[in-house]
């Protein structure tokens, strides 16, 4: 089974969330989202087990082996400073920044942390 995790409450979080519940072997094991409605919302359209107020917590918590993250671009960068801190590989919604520094910093801080990511292609 693989423990998967999901940063965003929002409309493509969903769309993540709807392929993802459908697959057995794939356990929906946390979601974390600043709008803590649309959060609880999700995790019992979809069953997933908890919903975390940190990153920290929904890593520490679950060990999920993916994260998805599916935030604004402006809050793309603060998230991934705090999940490459982490052993867990990441989906990372498009587009990685919103220039090619931001793109430039997101991308040095993952080879910095040995962190695996890809970016997601939903479309």
């Amino acid at each position: 089974m693989i423990k998967v995790a999901f940063i965003g409450a929002g409309v493509i979080s969903e769309e993540h969330l709807k392929v993802f519940s459908q697959i057995d072997d794939f356990e929906l094991c946390g979601i974390y989202s600043r709008s803590v409605d649309k959060a609880i919302t999700l995790s019992q359209k979809y069953k997933i087990k908890n919903v975390y107020n940190s990153i920290d917590d929904l890593y520490i918590t679950t060990k999920a082996d993916v994260v998805i993250v599916s935030v604004s671009i402006l809050e793309l960068r603060n998230i991934t400073n705090e999940i490459f801190k982490y052993e867990w590989s990441c989906l990372l919604e498009k587009p990685i920044g919103y220039n090619k520094l931001e793109f430039e910093l997101i991308l040095q801080n993952a080879k910095l942390h040995n962190a695996i990511v890809y970016v997601a292609l939903n479309r």
